[in-house]
């Protein structure tokens, strides 16, 4: 079932995480961390967004990112969605 959209304000920090199933590896070697991040930088080149702090660990990831607003419904769920 699809969650509700988040509340999201211009200026406001979030924090982000996603956990492999059963907190299985989703990292298992360094290059694959950085594959991670292109996407990343390029989902956040699309929408108003920065990351200003991330963590890759073997089974998740956490980032802090700013809003930069304008705030636009449902932005931060498109930098995710183009993320993964």
């Amino acid at each position: 079932m699809p969650h509700k959209l988040r509340m999201e304000y211009e200026g406001a920090i979030y924090h982000v995480m996603s956990r492999g199933n059963r907190r299985a590896n989703i990292f298992r070697v360094e290059a694959d961390r950085e594959r991670f991040l292109g996407p990343l930088a390029e989902a956040c080149g699309k929408t108003q967004w920065e990351v200003h702090a991330y963590g890759l660990m073997r089974n998740r990831f956490d980032d802090a990112g700013l809003d930069r607003g304008p705030v636009t419904d449902g932005e931060l769920d498109v930098c995710i969605q183009l993320a993964e």
